[in-house]
């Protein structure tokens, strides 16, 4: 049994955004036959020059980037091990290297690595620290 067409539908408008399509200009009710499979959908789309191939190898200058989750769980652990007055240094000044989410890896990386040296907006800069509870 073919996935529902509103799935289908969905699924679809995101790969298209993915490949900077804006999904206004493609009527997908039209073109989503729901008797079908979502892999003949996207086929037919692919077959009309609607959506283009996927390339499964991303290109260099596409970078990765780490969720705000991911930062909050880094800042986390951090406070976890840093002491009181490690905690209140780091966060009543604003480093001279400030990252702005969002972040790539390597800019997480180095921060993860060396906090003292490196801020990231909106997390730990001197004006807008994003207060993380400890839980015991």
């Amino acid at each position: 049994m073919p996935m529902n067409k509103a799935l289908q539908k969905n699924t679809i408008k995101k790969k298209l955004k993915n490949q900077g399509i804006n999904t206004d200009k493609v009527d997908l009710e039209a073109e989503i036959d729901s008797s079908i499979s979502l892999p003949e959908n996207i086929q037919n789309l692919r077959d009309k020059g609607i959506l283009g191939t996927e390339n499964p190898e991303r290109p260099k200058h596409v970078r990765e980037r780490i969720s705000e989750n991911q930062i909050k769980q880094a800042i986390q652990r951090l406070k976890e091990t840093s002491s009181e007055k490690e905690l209140k240094t780091d966060t009543g000044i604003t480093a001279k290297k400030t990252f702005v989410p969002p972040l790539t890896e390597e800019e997480f990386q180095t921060y993860i690595n060396n906090p003292d040296s490196y801020d990231i907006e909106g997390v730990d800069t001197a004006d807008d620290f994003i207060q993380v509870e400890t839980v015991y």
